[in-house]
């Protein structure tokens, strides 16, 4: 049985956009209990930990609907337009199993710390990506880059040896592969800047069009996707996302299960003045996580990771050292 959680004295974004508040919010074994403005009722003021105050604002956990986690080692040989392009793919392909997983658990670790709940990566290494998601405390999906019909097979054995908590599906190129039915998610993937998942547009960040708008890279921040897509990046990140995977998701309902992202912005350099006065649009990338709730699980608090921390850090960088100077010089044309 979870601990009761009780956000108090926060205001509170909906995916419209609007923010009431101050008001509420209780989670009760993972799920929603109470929500509303003002002070809680009585029976709702029973809970172990109470999280909240003047100055936070409280989302709805955001979504990202695709994302090449490897690339955190390699982001500064990415440009945000679309997809990594093909001299970066074949170092991501290239990178061995804990390679991935390290890169990967890094990129989930930034991820979380900007207020992702869910994610769902791309990778060649689905087995390695699906633990580092695990072990960051997040959920969603992982969908393997695959090239043909026996890529597809190891994705069929690997089933079993993933947590109910992150989904397996397939992201196969036009036109192959393209009638082959995949249990799971399927993602098409036509061009850098047209991708359909279960027959539904993804927008890849940086590219034009209306649908669900992707991160693609990991250090893409929902500020960054809101003030270029305005309403259509949050729709996206607090509940189209989500639906990819959890097709009865709502945000924010009682009685469904927690994804919560709670912002410090009580003073610069995020601070959005009063908030009753503010726009969830003004969150800035340098706003602070103060707590961080995935499919009702705590990851985050007070600003502080409850799972991966130093240790995982330094390992990362041990790992990743030879990945980055191997790549580089590819990448850099020496």
């Amino acid at each position: 049985m979870g601990i009761a959680t009780l956000f108090v004295d926060v205001h509170i974004v909906n995916s419209n956009g609007g923010i009431m508040g101050p008001g509420y919010v209780r989670v009760s074994d993972g799920v929603i209990s109470h929500i509303g403005i003002g002070e809680p009722p009585e029976e709702a003021q029973l809970a172990e930990l109470v999280l909240g105050g003047r100055g936070r604002l409280l989302y709805p956990g955001f979504g990202a609907a695709l994302v090449y986690p490897e690339t955190y080692i390699l982001r500064d040989y990415v440009d945000g337009d679309g997809l990594p392009d093909k001299s970066v793919l074949e170092c991501i392909r290239e990178m061995n199993e804990k390679e991935a997983y390290y890169s990967s658990l890094m990129a989930f670790y930034e991820m979380s710390l900007a207020g992702y709940t869910r994610v769902i990566a791309l990778s060649p290494h689905a087995g390695a990506v699906a633990r580092a998601l695990k072990e960051a405390r997040l959920v969603g999906a992982v969908l393997a880059l695959v090239k043909d019909t026996s890529e597809l097979k190891d994705l069929s054995r690997l089933r079993q040896d993933v947590s109910n908590q992150v989904v397996l599906g397939a992201a196969v190129t036009k036109p192959a592969l393209s009638e082959t039915p995949v249990e799971g998610i399927k993602c098409t993937i036509e061009d850098k800047c047209s991708i359909h998942c279960d027959n539904r547009l993804i927008v890849p960040f940086g590219c034009r069009g209306e649908g669900i708008v992707a991160p693609v890279y990991p250090f893409v921040t929902p500020s960054q996707i809101m003030r270029k897509y305005r309403v259509q990046g949050l729709l996206s990140l607090t509940r189209d996302a989500h639906r990819l995977v959890s097709r009865d998701y709502t945000p924010l309902d009682r009685g469904a299960r927690a994804h919560i992202a709670v912002y410090d912005v009580s003073e610069p350099p995020s601070w959005m003045g009063p908030l009753e006065l503010a726009s969830p649009y003004m969150l800035t990338p340098l706003a602070r996580v103060e707590t961080l709730v995935s499919e009702g699980q705590l990851v985050i608090d007070n600003g502080e990771h409850l799972f991966l921390g130093p240790e995982a850090s330094e390992r990362a960088m041990e790992i990743l050292e030879d990945v980055r100077s191997r790549c580089s010089k590819r990448l850099s044309g020496a």
